[in-house]
C-alpha cells in the first residue's frame, strides 16, 4: 500500500511508482497527489505509476490526483505522462487528472494499458493537453469517467488527428498486442476537440459502447465516434448525443444490436405514438463514410433523463382573444429506459411573467380574465419543470384585445330628411384586430350586413316619422360597438289655420290675440311681423300659437306670421286686423238731497223710532269728534 504521499518536481524517465517485469500482487496506490512534473527533454515514456510486464496482478490505483505534468515531442513514443500498466486485473478508481501535457507535445494518453481485465471507473479527465485513455487490451471495462476539456493534436502511425478521449487499437497483429471485450459505459465526454471514442486497428473485437453521454464533441473534420474497418462485432446502444456530431463506421457495424437505438439532440422533431421511448422514425446518422447508417430505433428522450411534452392546444399561435380566455393545455412525460426512481414536475402557465394556471401532468383546461391585462401583445408560456432541474417549455404569442371598434358615421342624431333615400357613410377602426362586420338596421329591420369596413349604404323610409337607425359592428374577437341615431322623414311643411275674417279690436284696450292652430312633425319656430316691419323671432314646440297684437294704433293692419320646421319647410298666413277709435266717455252728476229741519218749541218730544249712531273717530291732532244724529220721526196727530 502506497497512500497519502506527494510527489513534486521530478524529471527524467523514471516513475514515481513502479513494479515491472517480476511477480507483483495486490498493489495499491491510494490517495497520493503527483504534480509539477516536467519531462520535455526526455525521449522516452514518462510515467507517475508505471505498473510492468510480467505477473503483475490486482492492481489498485485509487483516489490519486496527478496534474500540472509536462512532456516533450521528440518521438512518437514521448510521455505516457501519468499511468502506465501492463497487468492483469488492475483498477484505476477515482482518480483526478488535470493540466497534463502542454500544446507542443504529441499529447500522450494518460493512461496506457497492455494487460487484461483491467477496470476503469469513475475517474475525471480534464483540462489537458492529452488523450483519455489509450488501449490496447483484452475484457476491459470503461465506465463512469467523465472527459472534459482535451486538446491537442495525437501522431500515429500515418498522420496527425485530433486527440480522442478513448483510443481502443492494435499494435501489432503478429502478437498478443491488441484489442477484444471492450466495454465503454456510462461515461461523459463533453468539450472535447477530437473524437469522443476511436476503435482503430484491424484486430479490435467484441466492442460494447453504450450509455454514454456525448456532448459537444467532434470538431468539423474529426467525428465524435470513429469506428474504423478493422472493428469486428460492435454494439452501439443507448448513447446520449447532445449536440451535432460525425459518425465514422464501415460496413458490418451494429448500430442497433439491442432492443433500443440511441438519442440524436439534433435528430428533427420527435414522433412517439404510443410513448414507448422510441421514434417512429428512423435517423439518419451523420456519416463521414459513404455508406448510410440509420438507427432504427432512435430515442426520444436521453436513456437516464425523462423528457416532458408540453403542448398548447388553445389557443393558437397568434390568437387575438379577449374577456375570459377558455385554455386547453396537455402535459406527458416519458422516462427514459435507465432512468432510476420517478420523477417529480410542475405544470406551470404563465402570461408575460404573470402566472394564470399551476398544476401537474395530463390535459387542463381553464379561463383566465384578460381583461386583468391592457390590450397589446403578449407570450403565453407553458413549462414542465422535471426534478427541479430539467426544463421543456413551449409559448405562443397572444393578441389581448378587450376595446370595441370605434364607429364613425355621417349622420346627426335626430336631424331631419325632407327627401330620399339617403346616404349612409360607416367606417370603423380596430387598433387591434380587424374589423369582422358591420350591420345597419331601420326600426329593427336588417338592412345591410357587410363584411369588413367601410360600408356605404342607400337607405328609404317608407313613410314620413321617426326612425331609429342601429350601426352595429364587431371586430374578429367579438367586441361588438352600438351607435343608434334618430332621425327624422318629414316632406311636409306645417299646416296652418288662423281666424276666418279681420280681427277688430278698440284702441287702447289690452289682452287682444290671435290663436294659430299650427300642426308639424318637427316643429322649430315662427316669425311675426307687423306692416313690413322688422319681424320677431320665437321658438315652437309644436303647440297653438297665441300672438298678443295689443298695441296697434287705429286703423286697418296686417300682420305676416311665417311657421317652420326642423327641416327648414315653412308656411305662412296674413291675418288683417281692424283697430277702432277710442269711445267718448260721459259723466253724470249726483242729484243733492235737501233735509229741512222742523222746530222744536211747543212739540211733543219725538218718539225714537230708530236710532243710528254713526261714529266716526279720526286722528288729527288727538281729537275725537263724535257726532251722533238722531232723526226722530213726529208722532202725527191722530
Amino acid at each position: 500500500m502506497i497512500y497519502g504521499n506527494v510527489f513534486r518536481n521530478c524529471t527524467g524517465d523514471d516513475a514515481a511508482i513502479g513494479a515491472t517485469y517480476g511477480l507483483f500482487g495486490d498493489v495499491n496506490t491510494s490517495s497520493n497527489e503527483f504534480y509539477d512534473w516536467d519531462a520535455t527533454d526526455t525521449t522516452g515514456p514518462k510515467n507517475v505509476i508505471r505498473i510492468g510486464f510480467g505477473d503483475c496482478y490486482e492492481t489498485v490505483i485509487y483516489n490519486n490526483t496527478i496534474h500540472d505534468l509536462s512532456v516533450g515531442q521528440n518521438n512518437f513514443w514521448s510521455g505516457y505522462i501519468a499511468i502506465s500498466c501492463k497487468s492483469t486485473q488492475t483498477k484505476i478508481i477515482s482518480n483526478t487528472f488535470y493540466n497534463l501535457g502542454n500544446p507542443s507535445s504529441r499529447a500522450s494518453p494518460v493512461i496506457v494499458t497492455k494487460g487484461r481485465q483491467s477496470t476503469i471507473i469513475g475517474n475525471s479527465f480534464r483540462d489537458s493537453w492529452a488523450k483519455g485513455i489509450d488501449l490496447i487490451e483484452n475484457d476491459t471495462m470503461i465506465s463512469g469517467n467523465r472527459f472534459t476539456n482535451l486538446s491537442g493534436t495525437y501522431h500515429d502511425l500515418w498522420c496527425d488527428h485530433s486527440v480522442p478521449a478513448i483510443y481502443a487499437h492494435n499494435f501489432k497483429p503478429d502478437i498478443w498486442y491488441f484489442t477484444k471485450n471492450l466495454t465503454v459505459t456510462s461515461n461523459d465526454f463533453t468539450y472535447n476537440d477530437g473524437s469522443s471514442i476511436w476503435c482503430n486497428g484491424t484486430h479490435t473485437y467484441d466492442v460494447t459502447i453504450e450509455s454514454n453521454i456525448i456532448g459537444n464533441s467532434g470538431s468539423v473534420t474529426e467525428s465524435a465516434i470513429i469506428l474504423s474497418g478493422g472493428l469486428h462485432n460492435a454494439t452501439f446502444t443507448l448513447n446520449t448525443f447532445m449536440s451535432d456530431v460525425l459518425f465514422s463506421a464501415p460496413q458490418g457495424f451494429g448500430l442497433n444490436a439491442s432492443d433500443y437505438g440511441n438519442y440524436w439532440a439534433s435528430s428533427p422533431d420527435t414522433t412517439d405514438a404510443n410513448h414507448d421511448g422510441i421514434d417512429d422514425v428512423p435517423y439518419n446518422v451523420p456519416s463521414t463514410w459513404p455508406n448510410q447508417w440509420i438507427d432504427y430505433l432512435p430515442l426520444v428522450v436521453p436513456p437516464k433523463k425523462c423528457k416532458a411534452y408540453p403542448v398548447i392546444q388553445t389557443p393558437s399561435n397568434n390568437d387575438h382573444v379577449h374577456g375570459d380566455v377558455s385554455t386547453s393545455i396537455d402535459s406527458s412525460m416519458t422516462i427514459g429506459v435507465l432512468y432510476e426512481g420517478t420523477p417529480t414536475t410542475t405544470t406551470t402557465v404563465d402570461l408575460n411573467g404573470t402566472n394564470v394556471y399551476s398544476g401537474g401532468l395530463g390535459p387542463a383546461e381553464f379561463t383566465f380574465d384578460s381583461t386583468s391585462f391592457a390590450d397589446g401583445f403578449y407570450v403565453l408560456t407553458l413549462r414542465i419543470l422535471v426534478d427541479g432541474t430539467d426544463e421543456f417549455v413551449t409559448s405562443i404569442n397572444l393578441w389581448i384585445d378587450n376595446t370595441a371598434p370605434v364607429i364613425n358615421d355621417n349622420l346627426v342624431d335626430g336631424h331631419v330628411f325632407t327627401s330620399q333615400p339617403i346616404s349612409i357613410d360607416v367606417s370603423c377602426l380596430d387598433e387591434s384586430s380587424t374589423v369582422a362586420w358591420i350591420v345597419i338596421l331601420l326600426n329593427g329591420t336588417l338592412q345591410t350586413n357587410h363584411t369588413g369596413s367601410p360600408v356605404l349604404y342607400s337607405l328609404a323610409f317608407s313613410d314620413e316619422g321617426l326612425y331609429i337607425i342601429n350601426i352595429t359592428t364587431s371586430d374578429a374577437v367579438g367586441n361588438i360597438a352600438t351607435v343608434l341615431k334618430s332621425v327624422y322623414y318629414d316632406h311636409t311643411a306645417p299646416e296652418l289655420v288662423g281666424p276666418s275674417g279681420p280681427i277688430t279690436y278698440e284702441e287702447g284696450t289690452t289682452g287682444n290675440t290671435v290663436t294659430i292652430s299650427a300642426t308639424d312633425m318637427t316643429p322649430s319656430g315662427y316669425n311675426v311681423s307687423f306692416d313690413s316691419e322688422v319681424s320677431a323671432q320665437y321658438p315652437w314646440n309644436g303647440d297653438d300659437i297665441v300672438i298678443n297684437i295689443d298695441g296697434l294704433t287705429a286703423g286697418t293692419h296686417y300682420m305676416y306670421v311665417v311657421v317652420y320646421d326642423r327641416g327648414a319647410q315653412s308656411s305662412y298666413l296674413t291675418i288683417e286686423i281692424l283697430v277702432t277709435e277710442p269711445t267718448t266717455s260721459t259723466t253724470t252728476t249726483p242729484t243733492p238731497i235737501t233735509t229741512t229741519t222742523a222746530p222744536t218749541s211747543g212739540l211733543v218730544p219725538p218718539v225714537i223710532d230708530p236710532i243710528l249712531l254713526i261714529a266716526i273717530l279720526g286722528g288729527a291732532g288727538g281729537v275725537v269728534v263724535v257726532i251722533i244724529v238722531i232723526l226722530m220721526k213726529k208722532r202725527q196727530s191722530k
